[in-house]
């Protein structure tokens, strides 16, 4: 499977079977493990799932095959599904379309919840900012509640393309046009307990027991403790769980959820305003799109082919990242803290007599991202918090070339150590 298999296109303009849906959401799922574990990959569907339900016709489309998936049991393991409405409390007409979208849903014979959104007394500023912030505090707080650890969303290719085609009139490249992500974990829900990235655990046991000391010209050195002194081994307890996101209708353009909606006379709310090209760039977008105006390069075949070739970039560049993280040394790990010390690689030196051909050239952007990757270990922020450009500066100093000042500087200190022996020469501690 490729980086990017949640792009192929289906042809077929009609409706969606039960199995065409659960077919591209395990195709997904199995492609995410790896990238989200580093685990051998686990073909099993998650068993019990959320729904974002809006009331359009993409997740209309989305929870009726879901209750299909329910019912039939085509899969080994049995599903059980929660659908969800958000009541925005933005409108006075708000809580009516909630309440019928609910109804709707109650119909199909899905278990519904409506989830009313509370608003600060002040003036918000960027609404559409702060509704998406509580909108997705509520539908993480809503699954936490029920046990569910996957929420499934409605966007399909016609979405991607719009998105895709969006962040490139804006300047955006690489992970800027690798698409929307067909599973990633819930946003806006940084710091509650449960619902990103916590509420559960793993132990990581350490290497070896080995301590560090301060010497008298500041530099850290690593030694063996002797056998008395030594403690027993303590665990590393990392946090994991939360609640994921899925959007397994990826591979699907809106006219086949549109077919699949009226084939089964599932009804749908249409918003108008979505169509008019004057309110939004998005809107604008997809009148050009609808209406074949835009340029060859830029139609959905296209589009589709770019997003699939910068996720192939993007999966290049963590292969490569996990490879320099391979030669890297965690030393000491301490969560409560928010503390690590970890042993950089140092440079290879190349014996032009015996070796006349160069050091490869080191990748400046795969050593950000290292470091950034080993950053966000203990960092309060979320995940991608800080640009790649900002831990530029410091690259040179964690994996220095062999031809670099700093590491000049390092391989005089060594001549002139008349001690070679491993525990008295000096590690790079992380910046």
């Amino acid at each position: 499977m490729t980086a990017a298999s949640h792009l192929l296109r289906h042809t077929d303009s009609g409706a969606l079977t039960v199995k065409h849906f659960v077919d591209s959401f395990q195709r997904i799922w199995l492609d995410s493990r790896p990238a989200r574990t580093g685990r051998k990959p686990d073909a099993r569907l998650p068993r019990r799932l959320g729904l974002a339900i809006s009331g359009g016709a993409d997740s209309m489309a989305l929870a009726y095959l879901c209750k299909q998936w329910e019912t039939t049991r085509i899969t080994d393991n049995d599903v059980t599904v929660t659908a969800f409405v958000v009541d925005h409390k933005a409108r006075e007409e708000s809580t009516r379309e909630a309440n019928m979208v609910a109804g709707w849903l109650d119909n199909m014979g899905l278990k519904t919840q409506i989830l009313e959104l509370s608003w600060p007394e002040s003036k918000v500023s960027a609404f559409e900012t702060h509704a998406r912030r509580l909108r997705f505090q509520a539908l993480g707080q809503a699954c936490r509640a029920q046990n569910i650890e996957t929420l499934l969303m409605g966007h399909h290719q016609d979405d991607n393309v719009e998105t895709t085609l969006w962040r490139l009139c804006t300047g955006a490249k690489g992970a800027g046009l690798a698409g929307i992500p067909p599973v990633t974990r819930i946003p806006e829900c940084h710091g509650l307990f449960g619902v990103a990235e916590s509420g559960s655990s793993v132990s990581l046991k350490p290497a070896r027991d080995t301590r560090f000391r301060i010497t008298h010209t500041n530099e850290l050195q690593l030694f063996s403790p002797p056998a008395a002194e030594r403690k027993a081994e303590e665990d590393y307890r990392i946090s994991t769980g939360g609640i994921s996101i899925c959007r397994p209708l990826l591979a699907f353009p809106k006219t086949n959820l549109l077919a699949t909606c009226h084939e089964n006379n599932i009804p749908f709310v249409s918003d108008p305003t979505n169509f008019d090209p004057t309110l939004t760039p998005r809107n604008t977008i997809r009148s050009l799109l609808s209406e074949n105006k835009l340029p060859r390069a830029l139609h959905p075949p296209s589009i589709l082919s770019l997003i699939q070739k910068s996720n192939t970039l993007l999966q290049s560049a963590t292969n490569s990242s996990n490879d320099l993280l391979r030669q890297c040394t965690l030393h000491s790990l301490a969560p409560s803290t928010g503390t690590l010390i970890v042993n950089f690689p140092q440079p290879v030196h190349n014996d032009h007599q015996t070796n006349p051909s160069p050091n490869p050239t080191p990748d400046p952007q795969i050593q950000s991202l290292t470091l950034r990757r080993i950053t966000e270990l203990i960092s309060p922020f979320p995940e991608n918090h800080f640009s790649l450009r900002s831990f530029e500066p410091f690259t040179s100093r964690v994996f220095p070339s062999s031809s670099s000042p700093f590491t000049q500087n390092q391989n005089q200190n060594q001549d002139q150590n008349q001690d070679p022996s491993p525990q008295n020469r000096n590690n790079n501690p992380s910046p």
